[in-house]
């Protein structure tokens, strides 16, 4: 299908030389894309020097609002899944739990797809437009119930949906 196509002059690739890579990377090193998850208006001069202050920035720092060509409606979090029983912190229960949360991208094993710890870690696609669910009610298969609390890893201040 592809045999009888060539590159012309003008398809022929662009080398991007050291410095400019270098120069890009420089620059991409101290940006951040993010997202305030309020309602209200924003003073931004107050979150500019609240963002100094945390992050210990000397330079004046740039604030763009809403960029469109990025969208910030999903990111993905470690959600530790904390209460279940040794015998649940199996590779398919995370999975099951973690699906109640978001879309499950990977979960933490230890070679026989077992957790030995306090919790199992499931890492989950979340919706960043629904508020974050912090328990989950869980029927065991022996008709017991248990509530599995989760914990955002990462996540400093956060107020939680039901």
């Amino acid at each position: 299908m592809w045999n009888g196509l060539s590159l012309s002059d003008e398809e022929e690739e662009v080398l991007i030389e050291k410095e400019r890579a270098k120069e890009a990377d420089q620059i991409g090193n101290h940006c951040l894309i993010g997202r305030l998850l309020i309602k209200k208006p924003v003073n931004i001069d107050s979150m500019k020097n609240a963002l100094c202050k945390a992050w210990k920035v000397k330079e004046d720092v740039i604030v763009k609002e809403e960029p469109e060509a990025v969208n910030l409606d999903w990111c993905s979090f470690w959600v530790q899944l904390h209460g279940l029983p040794l015998r649940m912190m199996t590779e398919r229960i995370g999975i099951a739990i973690g699906e109640s949360i978001g879309d499950v991208e990977e979960v933490e094993t230890c070679g026989e797809k077992v957790a030995w710890g306090k919790y199992r870690r499931v890492r989950i696609l979340i919706d960043t437009t629904k508020p974050l669910k912090r328990r989950k009610l869980v029927a065991l298969d022996n008709g017991t119930k248990i509530m599995v609390q989760f914990r955002y890893e990462r996540l400093t201040v956060c107020l939680y949906g039901e």
